[in-house]
């Protein structure tokens, strides 16, 4: 199957951060809330159905000097877990659910995909954990969508977006884009980063913390991000609002920005394919904590910021520099690309926003979906993940945390706050 491309790469360099700190590694997860249980046999069927369309769904990652492959497994399956919770025990779900995303692997025996379909009262989860080498959350997305939904025949070797972006550039050009990328994260560490959490002792497993907004509230917060950032600038707008939202309640290390780093979707809009592979470039949204008072100046600034990247061309910069780092040592690459020059941590949280599934898949053997949950594992520091997910118009924020780094009066504190400042109305103009 190959090795894997640059991006893979660096998400291998946080699972080998992520396993040190005594986690599970890089196994992120997406959950469909379903209205009714979907039969576990049909399940079973369709993930078998799925796996003879991408035998890439049993690889396994093998180390070739410094280069990782995926290799195929002949006669493997994709691991499926029906698991009954007890609806009368409150609390039941959510702890067999933290159970699901904190469950270890041998290092050299991680499956790309395993399959949860956890059950109780009339209603089901259904959650896919994925190790991020194999893709990213849209790819994800794309796997439920060929588990699940009316996807089309199509050819399961179709070219990835990004190793084609990457082919096409010349030696030249990626010289001046690396150049380009060594500047902007040059920039970035003029700053030191502010922090919500300055722990850095191991945890027994990250946990979650889950605010579904209704309809209305949705229509609002996605409202206000068109006001204040425009159409494009959606996750411009949950960063800067989370800025305010921590600065209010006050961090563990306060820096003089927050710099937060996302992910840009190179896939074509309601693409099908490639399933495989991390297609995704990145940015930083990084604002001086003195212009946090200012809200509508705090936008202009990640606007400004953003506009200036993709027009430069830093959106897609830090690949270059990703391509040759694929040849170092994981744990040199994850201290260039993690830390600044004083050996500071440089995110202030994770994030990450997905928006609605595209292709769109509202049901799933005739139950339907009523909400979406993402969720990954984070480091010390920062210790803290804000990821948000979207379904049938309503939003979901996940906040993903180390449980030994805050208690839960902060964390109730922080949705609260997090929550009034999405539902900001703004200053009349």
């Amino acid at each position: 199957m190959g090795p894997i491309n640059p991006a893979d790469h660096f998400t291998l360099v946080m699972h080998r951060e992520i396993r040190a700190a005594g986690l599970a590694g890089n196994l992120c997860a997406i959950a469909l809330e379903l209205d009714g249980v979907p039969p576990r046999a049909t399940v079973a069927a369709r993930c078998r159905r799925f796996n003879e369309r991408f035998p890439q769904a049993t690889a396994r990652l093998r180390q070739h000097g410094r280069r990782f492959h995926w290799e195929p497994r002949a006669g493997g399956e994709i691991p499926f877990h029906p698991i009954a919770w007890n609806a009368d025990e409150p609390g039941a779900r959510d702890a067999i659910l933290a159970e699901v995303l904190n469950r270890q692997h041998p290092e050299h025996d991680i499956p790309p995909i395993e399959l949860f379909l956890l059950e109780g009262d009339g209603r089901s989860v259904l959650v896919l954990r994925w190790f991020h080498p194999a893709f990213d959350a849209k790819g994800a997305e794309l796997v439920l969508y060929h588990l699940f939904g009316d996807a089309p025949p199509a050819d399961a070797t179709a070219e990835p977006v990004l190793e084609n972006l990457i082919a096409r550039w010349s030696l030249w050009d990626k010289i001046k884009l690396g150049f380009k990328a060594k500047r902007m994260v040059e920039g970035l560490d003029r700053h030191v980063s502010t922090l919500p959490s300055a722990a850095t002792h191991d945890t027994a497993g990250f946990r979650f913390n889950l605010l579904t907004l209704d309809r209305d509230d949705s229509s609002k917060v996605l409202a206000n991000a068109r006001r204040d950032v425009g159409l494009m600038g959606t996750t411009l707008y949950f960063i800067g609002c989370m800025m305010r939202a921590l600065t209010t309640l006050g961090c563990a290390v306060e820096g003089d920005a927050f710099c937060v780093p996302y992910a840009m979707n190179l896939r074509r809009r309601r693409a099908v394919l490639p399933v495989f592979g991390n297609q995704v470039s990145f940015l930083f949204a990084q604002a001086p904590t003195d212009l946090l008072a200012d809200r509508a100046a705090l936008f202009r600034h990640l606007l400004d910021q953003s506009k200036h990247a993709v027009r430069d061309g830093l959106d897609r910069a830090m690949l270059p520099l990703l391509q040759a780092g694929s040849w170092l040592p994981l744990e040199k690459l994850g201290r260039i690309v993690r830390y600044n020059a004083q050996g500071r941590e440089r995110s202030s949280f994770w994030f990450s926003f997905t928006g609605e599934m595209e292709p769109p898949l509202s049901a799933v053997e005739g139950c339907t979906v009523t909400g979406i949950g993402q969720f990954t594992p984070v480091t010390a520091p920062p210790s803290l993940g804000l990821l948000v997910s979207q379904t049938s118009g309503r939003l979901t924020l996940c906040f993903n945390f180390i449980p030994e780094h805050f208690d839960a009066d902060w964390l109730d504190r922080l949705r609260a706050v997090l929550l009034t400042e999405l539902l900001d109305a703004g200053v009349p103009a």
